[in-house]
């Protein structure tokens, strides 16, 4: 028995060597984005967002979910209370408004659910440690989480501002709503395709060009 045993763990760790490597341009890829009242573990989180892309395929999946703050026992972060009331009044109300807010263990599992039937190979956060941090940091138990560490990739560190310039990004970004999970994970995402195809060389599902190499200052033809 404990040598079958430690064949199928064997198993599992190739299968998952195996699912670790596949090649961004055939691989599933899900972006998270959560609004939090703090930035320490755990903060309250008021909102998740999160799509799931491919390059063949575009944005096959979306998932939303509002949290009801009186899910948590801690107070919220005075800074990050302060920092919200400097924002538009259309992203407090997307943040904190609706009468639609589900329990914070309702919402994660919902999301845990969301995860695997839509199976990515990728799981993408800007940066993850916060993303899925803050939302493992409520787990109670660790066996629901649907992601391995080796699945998890960094937005912030991939998009830098070789592969996607800063006005590159305010172009994406302009006209959409800021500080909203559902609509920043878009925009994350579609950094991410701009990144992925300047270093697959292929091109994402897209009404658009495939995306160049961005050019720098003295830069010859």
């Amino acid at each position: 028995m404990a040598a079958e045993k430690l064949r199928g763990d064997e198993n599992d760790h190739r299968s998952e060597a195996r699912r670790s490597f596949v090649r961004y341009a055939d691989a599933v890829h899900l972006v998270l984005d959560i609004e939090t009242l703090g930035l320490r573990k755990p903060a309250i989180i008021a909102a998740m967002g999160a799509v799931v892309w491919s390059f063949r395929r575009g944005v096959t999946a979306k998932f939303k979910a509002a949290v009801d703050l009186e899910s948590f026992g801690e107070p919220p972060e005075l800074e990050s209370v302060l920092w919200w009331m400097r924002q538009s009044p259309a992203a407090i109300r997307h943040a904190f408004g609706g009468r639609r807010r589900l329990p914070l263990q309702e919402a994660l599992g919902r999301f845990f659910t969301f995860c695997r039937e839509q199976s990515p190979d990728y799981y993408w956060g800007n940066s993850p440690d916060f993303d899925y941090g803050h939302l493992e940091a409520h787990v109670r138990n660790r066996e629901e989480i649907p992601w391995r560490f080796s699945q998890l990739r960094d937005i912030r560190t991939l998009c830098c501002e070789d592969l996607v310039p800063l006005e590159e990004k305010r172009a994406i970004l302009r006209g959409r709503l800021q500080h909203d999970a559902l609509e920043d994970a878009k925009a994350e995402a579609e950094f991410l395709a701009r990144a992925l195809e300047r270093i697959t060389g292929e091109r994402a599902f897209t009404r658009r060009e495939p995306a160049q190499m961005p050019r720098k200052a003295g830069d010859q033809d």
